[in-house]
């Protein structure tokens, strides 16, 4: 048996806040190397599902589509993530229309104060 150790830095977000844009560039075998599967993770089923999910329209099935394949890349622990940054955002109480998205890249543009 032969065991192969990678070790690189990677930093990614779901900017579109769509589960396809977070799992098929890092776990969908077509996009092994520097795509963004540098992992080199294979694995048909999940492949299956990725694709799958891209074609399904009813929200709560493309939900139990993705939570499957999260499920099965999670049992393969394809990574091991040593750190996550949590992201502390604070405001005054007259401060309205800020825009607060999962990839952290919020809007400031709509701000406002509020006497």
């Amino acid at each position: 048996m032969c065991l192969l150790g990678l070790l690189f830095v990677l930093s990614w977000a779901a900017s579109t806040g769509d589960p396809d844009f977070g799992l098929f560039p890092l776990y969908h075998s077509h996009s092994m190397g520097a795509i963004g599967n540098r992992s080199f993770y294979e694995n048909r089923e999940v492949d299956r599902l990725l694709e799958l999910a891209r074609e399904e329209i009813n929200p709560q099935r493309r939900l139990e589509i993705y939570a499957e394949a999260q499920r099965l890349i999670f049992e393969d622990t394809v990574k091991i993530y040593v750190r996550r940054v949590e992201a502390l955002v604070g405001a005054s109480n007259n401060l309205r229309g800020l825009r607060l998205f999962p990839h952290e890249r919020h809007s400031i543009a709509s701000i406002y104060f509020v006497d």
